[in-house]
């Protein structure tokens, strides 16, 4: 079985829960790519994730995608994106146990540090 995570799926945790003094503050596909390589790390220690179908879909296309789909959560200004009218995570992470939406929550975290 395929472990896939979407794009806006990533940008919501990683916008929302991010170190950000208001919310004008963007993340670029830097912060993103960033952000998805530790997030594979930590999924991969997962005892019931199969390592080898771990899927997590961003690029900019895919990212771009979910900005026009999800107008009213995210927005992009210069090549950043950011958190356009408020995220409802719960929203957005339905699809995963709470141990898996907590992965996504401390891998944003961890970017602070």
């Amino acid at each position: 079985m395929c472990f896939y995570v979407g794009s806006e799926v990533v940008l919501a945790n990683l916008l929302l829960y991010r170190k950000a003094t208001d919310d004008q503050t963007g993340v670029s596909m830097e912060d993103i790519s960033k952000y998805c390589t530790k997030l594979k790390q930590k999924i991969k220690k997962l005892e019931w994730v199969d390592t080898n179908y771990i899927y997590i879909n961003v690029n900019p296309d895919s990212v771009d995608e979910a900005i026009s789909r999800y107008k009213i959560e995210f927005k992009k200004f210069n090549s950043k994106y950011y958190i356009n009218e408020g995220i409802n995570i719960n929203y957005f992470n339905t699809l995963y146990t709470s141990e898996v939406a907590e992965v996504l929550k401390e891998t944003a975290v961890s970017l602070n540090e």
